[in-house]
């Protein structure tokens, strides 16, 4: 091989070297550009959308399609500016192209000598086209001056290195989050996911299930809501509950097991009333209203006890709540309340203690009822608000009933004796005082006498007799006295009468009851003594049996002939109290003869006594 075949292959081979070289470098830095570009654009958008999401917080929807769109963009590019470039080749017609554009002023000589003398090569160069010559010294000249040429600063790196600085703070950027706000993308993850259910859940929607839906309770009692999410790809279901009176919202998560989750609310949570909800991503239930109320408590209770009309006694009125109510059998008793809230008729109740209802008359808040006394027993009340049952008081009112006994009345004799015999004048025209008291009212005294015959022999009969005093009005204090008593009597007194008197009092009650007086009034009405006058002879009487006789006889005359004793003042009143009625005693005596003989004896007797000559 001559010598300048061994320059020029020489040559070519090395503008081969040089065209290489130069793709390499540049094939390096394109490598390196194309992954700062992914890094810059593809990390860097993805980067943005995690910040964006974290700081204005996404709709899941477009948070999962914003994500969609970001990835589908990171993994094209990262195949076209990260898998793809390492595998290039470097070719050689390319860069020669590459480097007279670059350069301008080499006028393709660069790409010829490269074609051409690979030809020459080859020995394809036809003399007809080109001249051995030429190409020759066409390589030659073409490799001096590329080996004078530096190529490299004809590549800009400007754009590389911009792109690598951006991916450089991108890559930064990640790793401050990792370290102080490691959240971010756990939550982002999270996010994710929720927005994929989401989804999911527009594609194949879910179905609630609530209890108890729409409640009434006891206000600060407990209260269990419910909820079942058939469908559920997700552990957690959020309860969200509005107050009704200040529309304050507040939200808690429930765990879902096997698609149900409960919430205990008590306390604070149901002193007021509220709606609820339950949310699943982006679906909820309906919305349902919990009532909250009191149980109905007494706040005024009223007693108006209407005493039985014999007592005579005004209505009396009762305010406040009592455990124990006294009155009188038949008293009546009207009972008014009024509730801390509606009431429900249906509810409230009242009852004794032997399981009598006594009905009660509700208006709103406001009832009433009534009762008589009749025995001792007692009386329940149970409220039930208008929201029907459950709302019931805790404990029911009891209230003890007690019937009073109405005392039987007291009555005693303030009339006293010195002796027990009284001549006949005082006997007939003795007063008889008394004093009587009663809770309620004396309607009638009554006297009641005895009077007893000594001398049976003279075949007179006991008589016994009744004067009653009716008091009208009753009164619970009264005092008198009774004059006349045995005025009228047949036979009337005689001496030698044993007489017994009694007094009673009668209450003005329904069933009247009645109370004699402890001690009674016991004489003997005693005359001016004839025993000697009798026994004598003066008048011949020849033995006792003649002396019976005459007394006999005595007692067939007239009261108004007996002048044996002075006569007694018995005027007496009987104060204020009037009424008095006297009724007849039957005194009923056997038709008794004077034996024949005596007659004019016993005429003579009498004129001795009055003077007579």
């Amino acid at each position: 091989m001559s010598e300048d075949n061994q320059k020029f292959r020489a040559s070519h081979d090395a503008i081969r070297r040089i065209v290489v070289a130069f793709g390499r470098f540049r094939w390096r830095w394109s490598v390196l550009h194309s992954w700062g570009k992914f890094g810059a654009i593809g990390a860097g958008l993805l980067l943005a959308w995690i910040l964006i999401d974290w700081l204005a917080k996404l709709p899941l929807l477009v948070l999962l399609g914003s994500f969609a769109v970001v990835a589908l963009l990171a993994l094209v590019w990262f195949f076209k500016w990260v898998v793809i470039p390492p595998f290039r080749r470097v070719r050689e017609e390319h860069e020669a192209n590459v480097i007279e554009e670059l350069h301008g002023n080499l006028n393709t000589r660069v790409i010829g000598s490269l074609q051409l003398g690979r030809e020459a090569l080859a020995d394809r160069v036809s003399e007809r086209t080109s001249s051995p010559s030429m190409i020759q010294t066409l390589v030659i000249d073409t490799a001096e001056k590329l080996s004078k040429i530096n190529l490299k600063p004809l590549v800009s790196l400007r754009r590389a290195k911009q792109f690598v600085m951006v991916a450089l703070v991108v890559a930064a950027g990640y790793g401050a989050l990792a370290k102080f706000a490691p959240s971010v993308y756990t939550d982002r993850a999270a996010r994710l996911h929720e927005a994929y259910n989401v989804l999911l859940d527009l594609i194949f929607p879910v179905d609630f299930e609530v209890e108890p839906k729409n409640q009434r309770m006891v206000r600060g009692t407990e209260i269990k809501l419910r909820v079942t999410v058939k469908g559920a790809r997700r552990d957690m279901v959020r309860l969200v509950r509005t107050n009704k009176e200040t529309g304050v919202e507040t939200s808690s998560e429930l765990k879902l097991d096997e698609e149900k989750a409960v919430a205990i609310l008590s306390g604070g949570d149901t002193m007021a009333d509220f709606r609820y909800r339950f949310e699943y991503a982006n679906r909820q239930s309906s919305e349902y209203t919990v009532e909250v109320a009191d149980r109905p408590a007494i706040q005024a209770i009223n007693f108006e006890l209407e005493p039985p009309i014999y007592t005579g006694q005004q209505p009396r009125l009762l305010s406040g709540r009592v455990k124990k109510l006294e009155g009188l059998p038949d008293t009546a008793v009207l009972v008014s309340f009024a509730a801390s809230t509606k009431l429900d008729e249906s509810g409230t109740w009242c009852k004794t203690g032997n399981g009598d209802t006594i009905d009660i008359t509700i208006n709103g808040r406001y009832g009433t009822f009534e009762f008589p006394i009749k025995e001792n027993t007692t009386i329940e009340l149970q409220l039930r608000g208008h929201f029907g049952e459950g709302f019931e008081m805790e404990d029911p009112e009891k209230i003890e009933i007690i019937a009073q006994e109405d005392e039987a009345p007291r009555i005693s004799l303030t009339t006293k004796l010195s002796e027990d015999n009284l001549v006949l004048g005082q006997a007939a025209g003795l007063p008889i005082a008394w004093r009587a008291r009663d809770d309620y009212g004396i309607s009638e005294v009554q006297l009641e006498y005895t009077v007893e015959n000594q001398f049976e022999v003279l075949g007179l009969k006991d008589r016994k007799g009744t004067r009653p005093l009716k008091l009208s009005p009753a009164r619970e204090r009264a005092r008198g006295r009774f004059t006349s008593i045995f005025a009228g009597m047949q036979p009337p007194l005689s001496p030698g009468d044993k007489v017994t008197i009694g007094i009673k009092a009668i209450d003005n009650a329904p069933t009247p009851r009645s109370a004699d007086a402890t001690r009674k009034l016991v004489f003997t009405v005693v005359g001016t003594d004839l025993g000697a006058f009798v026994a004598g002879q003066d008048f011949g009487f020849r033995s006792r049996e003649e002396s019976a006789l005459l007394l006999t006889g005595l007692k067939r005359v007239k009261r108004s002939t007996d002048l044996m004793e002075d006569p007694v003042k018995t005027l007496h009143t009987e104060g204020r109290i009037v009424g008095l009625n006297r009724h007849d005693v039957d005194a009923a005596t056997r038709a008794e003869t004077v034996p024949f003989g005596l007659e004019e004896l016993i005429s003579q007797y009498f004129q001795l006594l009055s003077g007579a000559k």
